[in-house]
């Protein structure tokens, strides 16, 4: 329960970074749908950055703290998969947006909905796929 606490912590701030990056690139005229998919990826690397430290941690068996090759394997291999399941959420994301333009519904109403929807699944992801051999 603690984990998902922090992850929504976390989530709450780059819900922020994602929201006004989402205000300002629809009002440099950008397509809403493209700017929802791109501010949440813009919100992804913060996640990730934060979420690997605090939330899906490292349990370490060697009490050298010096990067080495096998380390840094799986930082890549484990942020693939947070970029896979952040594109997935983009994804989502853009397609609730693009599903309320089209019932002629608010910007902020249908990113509410996805915000919403893309927490739970891709929480879900990450936790049960891409991390689940930590914690």
């Amino acid at each position: 329960m603690r984990n998902i606490s922090i992850y929504g912590i976390i989530s709450v701030l780059c819900l922020a970074i994602d929201v006004v990056a989402l205000w300002l690139l629809v009002r440099l005229g950008m397509l809403p749908a493209l700017a929802g998919m791109l501010s949440y990826m813009l919100g992804l690397v913060v996640h990730y950055i934060l979420s690997v430290r605090h939330v899906f941690v490292v349990k370490t068996t060697t009490k050298s703290s010096a990067p080495n090759h096998q380390h840094m394997a799986h930082h890549v291999k484990y942020f693939i998969g947070y970029f896979l399941t952040g594109l997935a959420g983009g994804f989502l994301t853009a397609a609730i947006i693009e599903m309320g333009e089209r019932l002629s519904v608010s910007l902020v109403f249908s990113k509410a909905v996805a915000i919403g929807v893309a927490f739970f699944v891709v929480y879900g992801l990450r936790k049960y796929a891409v991390f689940r051999h930590r914690n």
